[in-house]
């Protein structure tokens, strides 16, 4: 199966987007200093970091294969402020959520395949509009 092309930059197929965060350890030292926490090993935490992206780049996507024309596009991100949030049940449906795709995406790259219906995601042929009111 192969990559789906997000764009192309100079006639070659951009397949995947990835992320080098940089230079947030600044602005948590920070953030401590304005609020220290009192934390143990184990303990969850949640952070949002305001940035700016300071850099594309643009990397082979398969350096090993001389036939793939594929490029990755790394975006390098600069941290600027960040903080500690309180895990809201909004977040945590959110990082939830981020979770399953993370989550669905290994799966398929490992060629996983879920059947609809059968894991609680998608409701099974048949399931859809169940909730009918009862006749009176």
């Amino acid at each position: 199966m192969g990559k789906k092309k997000i764009k192309t930059v100079g006639g070659r197929p951009v397949v995947a987007q990835k992320m080098s965060l940089r230079r947030v350890g600044d602005g948590l030292s920070s953030a401590l200093e304005v609020e220290p926490l009192d934390m143990s090993i184990g303990d969850s935490i949640v952070l949002v970091v305001r940035g700016h992206v300071a850099g594309v780049n643009l990397v082979e996507s398969d350096p090993k294969d001389p036939d793939n024309d594929d490029l990755d596009e790394v975006l390098v991100v600069h941290g600027g402020t960040i903080t500690v949030a309180d895990d809201t049940a909004e977040l945590k449906e959110m990082l939830d959520a981020q979770a399953e795709q993370n989550k669905l995406l290994e799966e398929r790259k490992k060629g996983i395949q879920r059947i609809p219906g059968t894991d609680g995601s998608e409701p099974a042929d048949g399931d859809a509009g169940s909730e009918t009111e009862p006749d009176e």
